[in-house]
């Protein structure tokens, strides 16, 4: 059903046609009424034929196919950390349904593989997948099925909006005292890594993520105006986030060593071609928080303490966001009741001293 609105326009009259078929809606607008009607009627007719058409492209495609096509075509387009992640999630759909041709690819069949997710054991053997990895499976194959039927019209609508998400659990917030984060940098000075100590101060005083600092290039800093430039981060946005005295400090004293990467792995002696790749420090850093006593404190809550610092020493919301690379306030509201205490203190603070002075 096509529908037209007559408006004047700057050059003299438009004419809007809106079209209805099959439940799409489109509008186009033309400079004639004879130009509008001619198109309306051409666009119900082929959105009318759509899901016949797309109907007959689910039966020809599977689930594997729209997988290989999206890995092929669409993946490489996306940050190397989505590429990994989503890689390995969509290579798990290919395993377990990508035998199934598109038109069996139905809410009920992906509610059913969301369960079967729930019960699929952790990354590293400690339970089952959480509600965050099970619903970033379901995004990944989500993602796909979107883009077979909106751009590759495989299928006439996308089953994915039919399932209904996991609920997760509030965001972890684990931040270290000012004892632990005492104990765990003394660890990580006397760690036989000659690299934990310097990389742990500049995940806390940047608030990087795990593979932004590691990722970071000799090209990437300004010594001098003490800067680092995460250029290959998770939203793909540019960040330049400034760097403490003493972590300036260190990297200045060893700038001429490197090449390439701050934090690289030692060359294979074997193959003294081979181009230096990001250090594994895990091993290193799992044995520093055992000596520092240091219980369920994860490699990314280094990334909440430097923010949770920051609240403390009263940085706003918008300044949080800007440190860690947040697009909207929302991702950093966790810590505003840090800023809040921080404040409701300094208050008191200026109380008592206001009292002491005999002012009140």
């Amino acid at each position: 059903m096509a529908s037209f609105r007559r408006y004047q326009g700057r050059a003299g009259p438009r004419y809007t046609a809106r079209v209805r078929a099959c439940g799409a809606e489109e509008a186009k607008t033309f400079s004639t009424l004879t130009d509008a009607r001619q198109w309306a009627k051409k666009r119900e007719v082929e959105l009318k034929e759509k899901p016949y058409l797309a109907a007959s492209e689910a039966h020809k495609h599977t689930l594997a196919d729209a997988i290989d096509r999206y890995v092929a075509n669409v993946l490489p387009e996306r940050s190397a950390s989505m590429q990994r992640d989503q890689g390995s999630q969509l290579a798990w759909w290919r395993e377990h349904y990508g035998r199934l041709p598109l038109t069996h690819v139905q809410a009920p069949m992906l509610v059913e593989a969301r369960d079967t997710l729930r019960k699929q054991p952790a990354k590293h053997g400690k339970g089952t997948l959480s509600p965050a990895s099970v619903n970033r499976f379901l995004a990944a194959i989500g993602i796909v099925l979107a883009t077979a039927h909106a751009e590759w019209h495989w299928i006439d609508t996308n089953p994915m909006a039919g399932v209904r998400k996991l609920r997760e659990p509030e965001g972890r917030n684990r931040f270290l005292s000012d004892d632990e984060l005492r104990r765990l940098l003394e660890a990580c000075r006397i760690s036989e890594s000659p690299l934990l100590y310097e990389w742990v101060l500049t995940s806390l005083t940047t608030g990087g993520r795990y593979r932004e600092v590691l990722g970071l290039t000799w090209q990437d800093l300004d010594l001098e105006r003490g800067t680092a430039t995460f250029r290959h981060t998770k939203n793909k946005d540019v960040r330049t986030v400034a760097l403490s005295a003493d972590v300036i400090a260190l990297l200045k004293a060893r700038r001429g060593i490197g090449k390439g990467l701050v934090f690289p792995a030692p060359l294979d002696p074997k193959r003294p071609d081979r181009p230096s790749v990001p250090i594994d420090l895990r091993s290193a850093w799992e044995t520093a928080l055992r000596r520092a006593g240091i219980e369920d404190f994860r490699i990314h809550d280094l990334r909440h303490t430097a923010a949770s610092f920051l609240a403390m020493e009263g940085a706003t919301l918008a300044e949080l966001a800007g440190v860690l690379g947040h697009r909207t306030l929302q991702m950093v509201k966790r810590y505003s009741h840090l800023s809040e205490e921080h404040i409701a203190k300094a208050s008191a603070r200026i109380g008592d001293r206001i009292a002491r002075t005999g002012g009140a």
